[in-house]
């Protein structure tokens, strides 16, 4: 009970004489009352005025820890990133080999000598808020896994290991350059050992969602992972550094998980997945650069090894016919180039030092590779390697400064240059620089009067653009992966007239564009995401308007190199060689492929829902045709002479492994049908030609892919013989038990879609990341 206060107005007016201290809070009648209370002791105002009692609640000392644990937090968000960041340059010992156990990641040691409590670091966890949870559905956008996959989990293990060393993250000898604070990055690392939360904000931030016995079981590591090893595995991006995406449309395509078990079903073997994952690795070796490029540049060959390898490049280099470089341009600045003793100021033009060290380039290893077998692959790379990186080296200067035309003819050169398999595989990325550039200065369009551009420059610059769009749309189609030009933006026309003025090279370059817009139709049409929308009517008379225009496109070339023709490589047009009319067939073969594979690959079942009969026709009519284009293929490799360090890999490479892995499904399909054997034959005659590549690079490149399918093929064969077998005796064995038995007819067009759950069908399933070597281990 609070007692009231009854005080005298005289007397409170004799009290309110001396100086009053004032409270800082309110008492607790002005706060019953709600009015402003003025804080006076002992007693306030309205206390007085009202005649009651005047208690004020007890004071609290402030305490300051709060704002101090906030301000460590802080700090140990800092020092964490501070060491990611850190941790992003390994040291150089760990890249040469050094004992990988000696680099234990930062996070994990600091966690052993972390003073807090499990459930103060709880609670200091919870405190911070980081970013938004990271769902199923954002790593579905990402087309990656959540981290409880056991690929991921495999894959940030794997990387974890070459994170640096604990001691390197906090030695206070050595600061990170990036803290805007040194004295107290160099405290906190020593005394906030919360660095051992080294994770994706993200990542921290689910975890506190999931249940505590919620564990995952790493595949790599035995035993049980507790919640902290999960954080301390997801430190890592899920992301490989040296994943490559493959469309579905690529051959590749069958070296995904889905393709893996559909090839398992059909062979009733498991060794595909051994060798899927061994062909990943053997391709994706070469799709990058596996060393940095030398900061030394090369000398510049005299003057008459460069004519030498000038005259080498403009008559026997495969992208000679496009005519790229005008020829006599080129030489008559050489020439310049050697009287001013590359003293002049175009010698300093990127553009000019990047162009002509390509040719030298092309030229060298064009030389050195005719000298005999053994000398034809690895000594003709090395030597030109040496001019290519100092093109290479110049590389930024050609993208971000100002520069002209001669720029994109040097991107281009070089991505030509890339193709060769004795190359990493670095065209795409160049030939998407030289695009992005040529449509910065606007070659995809018709040059206007108002431009004051010359008739002969604008034919130059149409020239140029319509070589790009040609080697673009051929890339596209072979990785499976969207072309970055927009058909419907173009303006500019295919040229009627050739810097060389020879006929011959003009006519093969009319006809590579004019497929190169077939390319882009079918990709568009047969190969995207709102293709594979289509019903099957739409998609019956896509691929019939596509076939169409593509034997139109084929009765355009001339008999002496027009495919399904016998080729005579003494017959062909002046200026040309065997290369370019096997180009010619293999664009053919290969579009064919490309228009009819939605009915024939394997995820291309979806459709075998609709029971219509021009459906079933259009069905076997297409895998009739995607045969026959694989072994139009196949056969066309008898025209590959010799392989060389230049021989692009569309030629040796692309195009037979395509014919391969079509083969090689068409016959998984059609195990029983009468040209079976003879198809694994030429499979076999595939593994022959990629042992001589084997050969050829003195081991470098080894695909026994073909072989080892080969061998599948005759399983699957000899499994469905013995099916056909066992399956005839037990419709004897009910025939003369019921005699007024009548067989149904079979449907050969039912490939087993019982067993398939059209719900689970994604296209995006057949697309590849590789490598994905850690997958296999999860099947």
């Amino acid at each position: 009970m609070m007692t009231v206060m009854h005080c005298d107005p005289s007397e409170a007016q004799n009290h309110a004489s001396p100086k009053r201290t004032k409270r800082p809070v309110a008492c607790h009648y002005c706060r019953l009352k709600k009015v402003r209370c003025n804080g006076e002791q002992p007693t306030c105002g309205n206390c007085i005025d009202r005649g009651e009692k005047c208690v004020y609640p007890a004071l609290k000392r402030r305490s300051r820890r709060e704002s101090h644990e906030n301000n460590k937090v802080i700090m140990d968000r800092i020092a964490r990133i501070e060491a990611i960041l850190e941790e992003a340059y390994t040291p150089s010992q760990v890249r040469n080999g050094e004992d990988e156990s000696q680099h234990i990641p930062a996070a994990e040691v600091v966690q052993k000598t972390s003073p807090y409590a499990p459930d103060q670091e709880q609670q200091l966890q919870q405190r911070i808020p980081l970013s938004p949870p990271q769902t199923d559905y954002s790593y579905q956008l990402l087309q990656c896994t959540p981290p409880q996959d056991a690929h991921t989990t495999a894959l940030s293990h794997r990387r974890s290991s070459h994170t640096p060393a604990a001691g390197h993250v906090l030695d206070s000898s050595n600061p990170s350059p990036t803290s805007p604070n040194l004295g107290t990055h160099k405290e906190m690392s020593h005394k906030s050992p919360q660095v051992s939360q080294l994770v994706d904000s993200r990542t921290a931030y689910s975890e506190s969602y999931r249940d505590v016995n919620d564990v995952d079981i790493d595949p790599l590591r035995p035993g049980q992972k507790t919640p902290m090893d999960q954080i301390i595995d997801n430190i890592h991006s899920p992301e490989s550094p040296d994943w490559e995406y493959h469309g579905p449309a690529s051959f590749l395509s069958l070296c995904s998980k889905a393709g893996i078990d559909w090839v398992a079903e059909r062979t009733g073997s498991t060794e595909f997945a051994q060798i899927a994952m061994n062909f990943r690795r053997s391709t994706t070796k070469l799709l990058k650069l596996d060393h940095r490029l030398s900061t030394e540049r090369a000398p510049e060959p005299d003057r008459e090894t460069a004519f030498r390898y000038a005259t080498e490049y403009f008559e026997k280099a495969p992208d000679a016919p496009f005519d790229i470089i005008v020829r006599s341009r080129f030489e008559a600045r050489l020439r310049t180039h050697f009287d001013s003793a590359g003293t002049s100021e175009q010698d300093e033009d990127p553009a000019w030092y990047a162009l002509r060290n390509v040719v030298y380039a092309q030229g060298c290893r064009l030389e050195l590779g005719n000298k005999g077998y053994s000398f034809n692959y690895t000594k003709p790379q090395i030597a030109g390697w040496q001019y290519f990186e100092n093109s290479l080296s110049k590389h930024s200067e050609l993208c971000f400064s100002r520069t002209g035309l001669m720029a994109i003819q040097a991107l281009l050169c070089m991505a030509f240059y890339a193709e060769a398999l004795s190359c990493p595989k670095l065209e795409y990325m160049l030939a998407s620089t030289a695009l992005r550039l040529a449509q910065s200065k606007g070659l995809h369009r018709q040059p206007g009067s108002t431009w004051g551009i010359s008739p002969q420059d604008t034919d130059q610059r149409n020239w140029i653009f319509w070589v790009l769009y040609i080697f673009e749309k051929h890339i596209s189609q072979r990785s499976g992966r969207p072309s970055a030009i927009d058909d419907d933006d173009i303006s500019c026309q295919i040229p009627t007239r050739i810097p060389s003025n020879n006929t011959n090279k003009l006519e093969f370059c009319t006809l590579s564009a004019k497929h190169a817009k077939i390319s882009s139709l079918i990709a568009k049409r047969c190969s995207s995401v709102a293709a594979y929308r289509q019903t099957p009517d739409e998609v019956v008379r896509t691929v019939c308007e596509l076939d169409r225009q593509l034997r139109d496109w084929r009765d355009l070339i001339p008999l002496s190199m027009r495919p399904g023709t016998v080729l005579d490589p003494t017959n062909l047009p002046r200026g040309l060689q065997t290369t370019h009319a096997i180009y010619l067939h293999y664009s053919y073969f290969g579009s064919l492929i490309g228009i009819h594979s939605i009915f024939t690959y394997p995820w291309s079942e979806m459709l075998g829902r609709d029971r219509s009969p021009s459906l079933r026709d259009q069905i076997n009519a297409s895998s009739e045709i995607v045969a026959e284009a694989s072994r139009g293929i196949i056969l066309m490799t008898r025209y590959i002479n010799d392989i060389y360090a230049w021989t692009p890999t569309w030629l040796g490479f692309y195009y037979p492994i395509l014919g391969l892995i079509n083969l090689f499904v068409h016959v998984l399909k059609y195990p029983t049908a009468p040209t079976a054997p003879s198809d694994i034959a030429l499979l076999d005659v595939v593994s022959g030609h990629l042992a001589r590549i084997e050969f050829a690079s003195s081991g470098q490149l080894s695909f026994s892919v073909a072989r080892d399918l080969s061998g599948l093929a005759r399983v699957a064969t000899k499994r469905a013989k013995q099916n056909m077998l066992n399956e005839n005796e037990r419709q004897d064995s009910i025939i003369v038990a019921d005699p007024a038995y009548e067989q149904m007819p079979t449907d050969d067009f039912d490939y087993g879609l019982d067993s398939i759950n059209m719900n689970d069908f994604d296209m995006e399933d057949w697309s590849t990341l590789l490598p994905c070597d850690d997958f296999l281990q999860t099947t």
